[in-house]
């Protein structure tokens, strides 16, 4: 399998890493078992937004000069909730996960609602973009979650 990590800020690499790696060692373990199965799919589910998600809430900074920045967050919320509500999981740890990840992709789509009704007024954009980066955070902690379940051999 190969994985290519785009260019995004350490945070987010080591956590692609993460993500990326589970994924491997989730197809080298033969993914003879269901909780393995589920696991590599919601994995695979979930990796191809990570660095989009990130890019487009790093762009937020910028939504004064390019407002179109709130309508490329929204497209990569849209795709990354696609893709994981089309994972069917029986188990119910990793349905609970995806379930905290796709709530955790309505904030984001609430942060470019409040971008939108901010306009360009600095003193309101500040607190929004500031909840953009918690946004980041709470998605990684979901992400470390998500790695340590399905590392574990029970």
């Amino acid at each position: 399998m190969r994985v290519t990590v785009l260019p995004c800020p350490p945070r987010v690499r080591v956590r692609l890493a993460c993500v990326a790696s589970l994924a491997c060692s989730v197809l080298a373990s033969g993914c003879d078992d269901p909780k393995r199965t589920q696991c590599a799919a919601l994995v695979d589910a979930i990796n191809p937004h990570t660095a989009v998600l990130s890019r487009a809430v790093e762009h937020l900074a910028d939504v004064q000069g390019k407002p179109e920045v709130i309508d490329a967050l929204r497209s990569a919320v849209e795709e990354a909730d696609k893709g994981v509500k089309a994972v069917a999981l029986e188990d119910a740890e990793l349905s609970k996960l995806a379930l905290r990840y796709r709530k955790q992709l309505q904030t984001a789509v609430s942060i470019a609602d409040d971008l939108q009704a901010a306009g360009k007024d600095p003193a309101k954009l500040n607190p929004v973009v500031t909840a953009a980066d918690g946004f980041l955070s709470e998605r990684d902690a979901i992400l470390g979650d998500l790695n340590e379940y399905c590392a574990d051999k029970s």
